[in-house]
């Protein structure tokens, strides 16, 4: 290919240097970026609608409610780093599901993402100067295979999708631009391991992993 032409790599380096930038930008942005919302509306509550009375007693029930500012309070936008933080504080109270969860998000999700554009780098570097690259792609290949952020972009639609059945309750989840800032560094991490994997490949002497 064009990118494992002349010069050593040249292009390919700088092509993988933007990348990575473009990369390290959309994951810090969907990682601090909403990535889902909560509102919640009373009105779908009420009779005829809902299980909720208009009045209990003679006493109108709707400005009862609205003092206890529900809404307000249930209300809520939520990052992947604010989601981390609040499972570390459960997983400080002996909570071992939480420990789980952050595993998955914070190890397999995010961590084995940044390692694998990371040794990706380091195979570009060492393809520029004419190193051999078969252990490097060996490793991308496994973190590629372990990195799980496409699959937490995947879970983020997919509950989304789920929780539309409870608009008519009053209960709307919805995505916010978090999730295409995760989708477009998971499109870059996909790009760039194939990109390297086939300019490293052509190479005389350099075995896939």
């Amino acid at each position: 290919s064009a990118l494992s032409g002349g010069g050593h790599g040249s292009l390919l380096v700088a092509a993988i240097a933007v990348a990575f930038v473009v990369f390290a930008v959309s994951l810090t942005s969907g990682l601090f970026f909403p990535v889902m919302s909560l509102r919640v509306c009373l009105d779908g509550l009420y009779k005829p609608h809902g299980p909720i009375p208009n009045e209990m007693m003679g006493i109108p029930l709707a400005p009862v409610i609205e003092q206890l500012q529900i809404p307000e309070k249930a209300n809520a936008d939520v990052s992947i780093a604010s989601a981390i933080a609040g499972l570390c504080q459960c997983m400080g109270n002996g909570e071992i599901n939480c420990s789980i969860a952050l595993m998955m998000v914070g190890i397999f999700a995010i961590t084995f993402t940044v390692l694998d554009m990371i040794v990706l780098a380091v195979a570009v570097y060492a393809f520029r100067y004419g190193n051999c690259t078969k252990y490097l792609l060996a490793t991308a290949s496994v973190l590629r295979k372990l990195a799980m952020l496409d699959v937490q972009v995947m879970g983020i639609v997919v509950v989304t999708l789920c929780m539309s059945m409870y608009q008519k309750d009053g209960i709307f989840v919805s995505m916010r631009p978090g999730v295409l800032a995760l989708l477009c560094a998971e499109i870059v991490h996909y790009t760039t391991y194939y990109v390297v994997l086939d300019a490293c490949q052509q190479r005389e002497g350099v075995c896939s992993p």
